[in-house]
């Protein structure tokens, strides 16, 4: 997971100034690389590079959900769909 956590940043980032937006902190949800380290992370490669990830939540030992979704420019339209 460390490995890749720059590149999380990067995208998140990313997201962060395509919506004119900064991190709220109020909320679940925020990128902090040591929140995120903690569960597992699904991510959508584009040509080799990450251009989204989501991070996974789990309730129980049935239940998942989806906690933190960010995505680059780079990403294919219908990403959102496959995080």
């Amino acid at each position: 997971m460390a490995a890749i956590l720059p590149d999380l940043r990067a995208v998140s980032d990313a997201w962060l100034t395509e919506k004119n937006t900064a991190e709220k902190r109020f909320s679940l949800g925020f990128f902090d690389e040591r929140y995120i380290a903690h569960f597992n992370v699904g991510v959508v490669r584009h040509q080799g590079a990450i251009v989204a990830f989501a991070n996974l939540w789990r309730g129980g030992s049935s239940e998942l959900s989806v906690d933190l979704m960010r995505y680059s420019a780079a990403a294919p339209k219908s990403v959102v769909d496959s995080c």
